[in-house]
């Protein structure tokens, strides 16, 4: 394949993932480059440019590598500060695509929208878990909204629908989209919190 292609691949998410464990690169590739470390996702940070690097790509229509399922491996490690990371860290790694997509390949619409669309959906979801969660990074979460904010208004006609309510606030009116997150989490909050304890008590009154 040559680069333009398997890139679009991998920014699709189609025929090429991002895992490092799927994939052989020649040594020469990772002079004067480190994957991040004490990163969760940093494939998703890294593949990409070591694409970028190579003369040639070949795709092998096989599987070759198993993954072994953990309950405390780094995608389903349920612990509420790990899941935290990992969204903080997957979110930052799709906004690096974007980085790189918008210098590099940003006169292919397609693959464009595709990394735009990807940060767009997983900004909002870390957003959400944040505040779900109460775990509050002021200037990373300012941060991010403006990240959200500068992506290309043409890009929500294949975002889903929460995705694309929020985007849509966001860019028609600030303070609006503040006080639609600051009531509707206060809300669900207020529900589940509920809606938690009444299941508590149910459990109870049948234990006895």
């Amino acid at each position: 394949l040559d680069k333009v292609t398997s890139l679009k691949y991998l920014f699709t998410d189609t025929k090429i993932k991002a895992f490092l464990p799927t994939k052989i690169f020649k040594l020469a590739l990772f002079e004067n480059f480190l994957i991040s470390e004490n990163r969760l996702f940093e494939d998703t940070a890294s593949t990409h440019l070591l694409f970028n690097k190579a003369n040639k790509i070949i795709l092998a229509p096989m599987s070759s590598y198993n993954y072994l399922r953990r309950n405390n491996s780094i995608t389903n490690n349920p612990d509420i500060q790990h899941l935290y990371t990992s969204k903080r860290d997957y979110y930052l790694s799709l906004n690096e695509r974007v980085e790189f997509c918008e210098k590099n390949i940003k006169s292919d619409i397609e693959t464009l929208n595709a990394c735009y669309n990807s940060a767009i959906i997983m900004g909002f979801n870390f957003i959400y878990f944040s505040f779900y969660h109460e775990i509050i990074n002021k200037n990373l979460i300012l941060n991010v909204i403006k990240n959200l904010k500068n992506y290309p208004v043409n890009t929500n006609n294949s975002l889903p629908t929460n995705s694309k309510i929020l985007y849509n606030l966001l860019r028609i009116n600030e303070l609006l989209f503040y006080t639609f997150l600051k009531y509707y989490f206060q809300t669900k909050i207020k529900f589940i919190r509920l809606f938690q304890m009444n299941t508590s008590t149910l459990k109870g009154s049948h234990s006895t």
